[in-house]
């Protein structure tokens, strides 16, 4: 996913972005459920020996005021990959609201250098 290709979700509608692999959230690239729904993103989603990560590209953004899931691990036995955040890339609530609960569960040695709530 590259700018320009938005996710948005509908009044209060919730967004699932669900993969066996990894997942890699392009440059600019804004997920938005900012009418009270939830963002779910979790790599590794039936691969109980996954290893893919979710990547955040420059600029992208997690807007939510109901609860922003990130999740890298498979679940199953812990394996999964990591999470890494361009410097720009943020996890933010709306405009009005601020996120409910952000929740990021990657394997014990993945980096998450920046996760924001505001």
């Amino acid at each position: 996913m590259d700018g320009g290709n938005d996710i948005l979700a509908v009044g209060t509608g919730s967004i699932f972005i669900l993969s066996n692999d990894g997942i890699s959230i392009g440059n600019l690239v804004d997920i938005q459920a900012t009418s009270g729904g939830n963002v779910t993103i979790d790599a590794n989603e039936t691969n109980p020996t996954g290893t893919g990560s979710i990547t955040f590209g420059a600029g992208s953004a997690v807007l939510a005021e109901g609860n922003v899931i990130v999740d890298a691990t498979t679940g199953a036995g812990m394996t999964g990959g990591p999470i890494t955040m361009d410097a720009t890339a943020a996890i933010l609530g709306s405009t009005t609201a601020a996120a409910q609960n952000v929740f990021v569960t990657a394997t014990a040695a993945s980096p998450c250098p920046r996760s924001t709530r505001t």
